[in-house]
């Protein structure tokens, strides 16, 4: 009777760990319906054609980046590279005003669009390229039937809607030629079904349409004429208008067509603030002054064409001069106006087989893709006989020269031998959105080609441009050769500027060579671009921990910036003795060693009273020897997120090693990439962050300076946070203020802010340890056991948080390296214990991070009798009160100092409710009924 009471019991258990489970693992929440698009704010054309949308992003921003495809007409359009890209074609681009450009490539008037965004409803919008307006479709929306004209002759049909839905009534215009009258208008379905018209409209049957006109000839008419004398012109300065009037009223009533220069300008209901466009109003034929667009307005020396029904044809020559216009019976285009143009700029040399024609792309975590010149073309029209001045000059896409493509090109031609004409492998294009010239194609041979521009105008002048060279080098160039005073340019001050050619040199020497290059003294300025985040490239890539084979030389007097460069892991820069290294906007892939005497800055301008600057990072190594000198320097690396070449480097030493008596002088900030990913043979555990700075030797602070470190682990990637500082066996000293912050480790470790062995002696010490975001991991500390904090420096010591959430608007990482870390939350109190006391300093329980009070939740939730380190918080604790900082390591019975997190009850990362732990518990309820079955049927057996 027990053992069936025992089975019984055992069985109910099993069936309520089951239930427990079961409602713990069931819990995962549905799949998130998917989101409404923002609603559309506006369409219109995007110079005249194409369709530029925007939207109302103010209630979800995320949805532009979240964009997949954009179909129209049942079609897939291609996503652009930029907005050029997109130009009456079948392409659409995203631009930095989170507006979507859609070209305007499909055949009918209309067409559907269907734009789809990861976690949203597709939204489909109908294109109306008549007039450059997308409409919303909702499920709710009427089906519309298309309505086309078949062709006809001596004679015009349009409607007043190209698509209906059932019952709408379409309203049909017929115009006979001049000579011609209709004869007949029929309207048939899709199935050849008549429908009736009646005083020309019909009402829309559920089909698609089409319309018949048949026209005749009837009786000829006397066409009248309308003279020169008949017009006048007036200017509607008020609206920038020409307006002309004729003497007969009737005569714009019947007009029904104007060319200007024999091409024919739209009908439009509006003002015209554009050329390319007239309004008929009030007995007036009206014009722009002034075009707001690429389409050109009214000129002297443009003919005009009218054309109406019953009137003979018309035309006309305009004359404007002194803010006048005439007219005249001269039917020839043109003036006594001369155009010059000319090229202005310069284009980017290439390497032979070059791809895409771009610079290096990316030395920060942004891939860019950049234009290979910068290139201008520039047009003057002056009196002939007179030269331009230079306020005549004009970018081509901001003038009023209308180009026809017949006669204008960009040219290219061989230099050295010019009977080859273009043999590059590149060609020219002119973008009529900015009026630049740009280089396609792939470099094919070595040599220097004269690229010009020819334009003509639909007047039929023509102009030649000045020429601008062109170098495409084979890539076999060597440093030693081209990195010389007569390849760079004189400044004012006698120093040297050096604008690297080519952009990319692997070479230093020949391969007998001994691979060491000097920087001649009198150069202060290299440049692999004028353009930030377009790089030169320097040497190549060698595997990580391989010693660099490839020597640049600063000597003596040498006080250099490097601007916009690459310097590959082959490279290590040596700063000697009297020499000067600044990095601006550039990357260090391999080492630089700064020697007695030299000196090293980055990402910092020095002109007038300073600034700190952003671009330039060091993912290899800074090494500053003995007698040498940091100065004002911003120092960050990202190298285990930038490849090294092919290669992805898992490198967690620190950025910056000192070897030897070092001084540093201003304001250094400093700080470790996060980790790699992977395990560390090593240690057999997930990589650390990557350590900021280590002291070999002795670091001084001078008077006031600020040296600021912090390790590697800023995002939820890095498992265990980089150490800020390692001491191994130096000194850090001085009368400035030391600032060390351990990176959080969100899986495992927090980062020591200073660890190893050796002796801090500045005149004041903000240390702190990073968070382990985990409950179950180990905070960093403020002071390493083996690291002693002399009695004359004044501290602040804050040992890392464990399974707290990180308070990240008070938090004391360094995150954002766009701007300086905010000095004023690293306060330290005028506390130094005294000198001779070098003992190792704990952190006070009473301390806490700056802005952060810990008075959400009550101290009691860790364990009440074990050794656990997590921060108490301010709250109410049942068992008595708790201070903000770190609680004791001891046990307590009665949980007064248990080491648990103050919380506001949220779920931290290594609770007990994980998904994992519970996947164990049922396992174990598994095994458990499984051997209840065993034993039951065993026992049955057995009767």
């Amino acid at each position: 009777m027990l053992k069936k009471r025992k089975h019984k019991f055992m069985a109910f258990l099993l069936s309520a760990m089951m239930l427990i489970t079961g409602t713990a693992m069931g819990a995962a929440p549905a799949a998130a319906a998917e989101k409404s698009p923002p609603a559309l704010k506006s369409c219109s054309a995007n110079f005249g054609y194409d369709f530029r949308l925007s939207f109302d992003t103010s209630t979800d921003a995320e949805w532009i980046s979240k964009i997949t495809s954009v179909t129209v007409a049942g079609e897939s359009w291609t996503k652009g590279n930029t907005s050029s890209s997109v130009w009456n074609n079948k392409s659409y681009y995203v631009n930095s005003d989170k507006q979507i450009l859609i070209g305007e490539g499909f055949t009918d008037t209309t067409a559907t669009c269907v734009i789809s965004a990861d976690g949203y409803k597709d939204l489909t919008l109908t294109l109306d390229k008549s007039n450059h307006t997308a409409t919303v479709v909702t499920a709710e929306t009427a089906q519309t039937y298309k309505i086309t004209t078949a062709a006809t002759t001596h004679g015009t049909v349009t409607v007043d809607q190209t698509s209906a839905k059932k019952g709408d009534m379409v309203t049909i215009t017929a115009t006979p030629d001049t000579g011609y009258s209709l004869k007949s208008l029929t309207a048939a379905d899709s199935s050849g079904k008549n429908i009736s018209i009646t005083d020309s409209k019909f009402q829309m049957p559920a089909s698609d349409v089409t319309i018949n006109a048949v026209f005749e000839k009837k009786a000829a008419d006397a066409e009248k004429e309308i003279s020169i004398d008949d017009i006048s012109v007036t200017k509607d300065s008020f609206n920038g208008l020409w307006q002309f009037r004729f003497k007969d009223p009737n005569y714009l009533n019947s007009v029904k067509q104007i060319s200007v220069n024999d091409t024919a300008w739209e009908a439009y209901s509006f003002t015209p603030s554009t050329g390319g466009k007239y309004r008929i109003k009030d007995g007036s034929l009206e014009f722009a002054q002034k075009s707001y667009s690429q389409a050109a307005a009214l000129k002297s020396g443009d003919v005009i064409t009218i054309t109406a029904n019953g009137y003979k044809t018309l035309t006309f020559k305009v004359s404007i001069k002194d803010d006048k216009l005439t007219v005249s019976s001269e039917s020839t285009p043109g003036d006594d106006m001369q155009l010059h143009v000319r090229l202005v700029g310069s284009f980017e040399s290439a390497l032979v087989n070059q791809k895409g024609y771009d610079a290096i792309s990316g030395a920060s975590t942004n891939v860019t893709q950049n234009k290979n010149s910068n290139a201008s073309v520039e047009v003057a029209l002056v009196k002939k006989g007179q030269d331009p001045q230079s306020s005549d000059w004009k970018l081509l896409n901001e003038s009023d020269i209308r180009v026809v493509s017949k006669g204008s090109s960009v040219n290219i031609a061989n230099r050295t031998d010019p009977a080859k004409g273009n043999d590059s492998g590149m060609a020219g294009v002119y973008s009529v959105h900015d009026g630049s010239v740009t280089l396609a194609g792939t470099p094919a041979k070595p040599g220097i080609y004269d690229i010009s521009v020819t334009i003509t105008d639909e007047l039929g002048r023509t102009a030649t441009s000045n020429t601008l060279p062109f170098r495409i080098y084979s890539g076999e160039e060597t440093l030693q050769d081209q990195l010389t005073l007569a390849n760079c340019t004189k400044t004012a001050d006698g120093k040297y500027m050096y604008d690297m050619e080519p952009w990319a040199i692997k070479n230093f020497t020949l391969p007998s060579g001994d691979q060491t290059v000097v920087v001649p003294a009198d150069v202060k300025a290299w440049y692999g671009s004028h353009t930030s985040g377009t790089y030169g490239k320097l040497g190549y890539a060698v595997p990580e921990g391989t010693l660099q084979p490839q020597t640049l030389i600063l000597p003596k007097g040498c006080d250099l910036t490097l601007v916009n460069m690459d310097i590959l892991s082959s490279v290590k820069i040596v700063v000697q003795d009297g020499a000067k290294l600044t990095l601006r906007d550039s990357v260090i892939q391999g080492a630089v060693e700064v020697e007695n005497g030299g000196t090293f800055s980055m990402n910092y301008n020095d002109y007038g009273g300073g600034e700190f600057l952003n671009g330039a990072s060091i993912n290899g190594k800074l090494i500053l020897k003995d007698g040498s000198t940091l100065e004002n320097a911003k120092i960050y690396s990202n190298t285990n997120n930038i490849a090294n070449g092919s290669e992805a480097r898992r490198n967690t030493d620190p950025v910056v090693v000192i070897n030897g008596n070092v001084k540093l002088k201003g304001k250094v900030f400093l700080r470790g990439d996060e980790a790699p990913t992977g395990t560390d043979p090593a240690t057999g555990k997930s990589y650390t962050g990557q350590a900021g700075l280590q002291v070999n030797g002795t670091l001084t602070l001078e008077k006031d300076a600020v040296l600021a470190v912090f390790g590697g682990g800023k995002d939820a990637t890095t498992s265990n946070g980089g150490t800020a500082i390692r001491l191994n066996g130096g000194t850090i000293t001085g009368e400035g203020k030391l600032i060390a912050v351990g990176g959080d480790g969100h899986f495992g470790k927090g980062g020591d802010a200073v660890s190893g062995n050796g002796t801090i002696s500045v005149t004041d010490a903000y240390l702190e340890g990073g968070a382990s975001v985990s409950k179950s991991g180990t905070a960093g500390k403020a002071l390493g056991d083996q690291v002693k904090l002399s009695g004359n420096t004044n501290r602040k010591l804050i040992d890392g948080e464990t399974g707290s959430a990180i308070d990240y608007d008070h938090d004391t990482y360094w995150r954002d390296i766009l701007t300086l870390p905010d000095l004023s939350l690293y306060t330290v109190e005028k506390n130094a214990p005294g000198e001779g006391s070098t003992d190792q300093e704990k952190p006070d329980v009473d301390q806490e991070k700056p802005g952060g009070s810990g008075d959400n939740g009550s101290g009691d939730n860790g364990s009440a009798d074990s050794d656990s380190n997590g921060t108490a918080g301010n709250g109410n604790n049942p068992n008595g009160s708790s201070s903000g900082g770190t609680a004791g390591n001891g046990s307590n019975s009665n949980g007064n100092n248990s080491a648990g997190t103050a919380g506001n009850g949220s779920s931290q990362t290594g609770d007990a409710s994980t998904p994992l732990l519970w996947a164990a518990i049922m396992l174990t309820a598994l095994a458990l009924m499984g051997t209840t079955v065993l034993w039951r049927r065993k026992q049955n057996a057995g009767r």
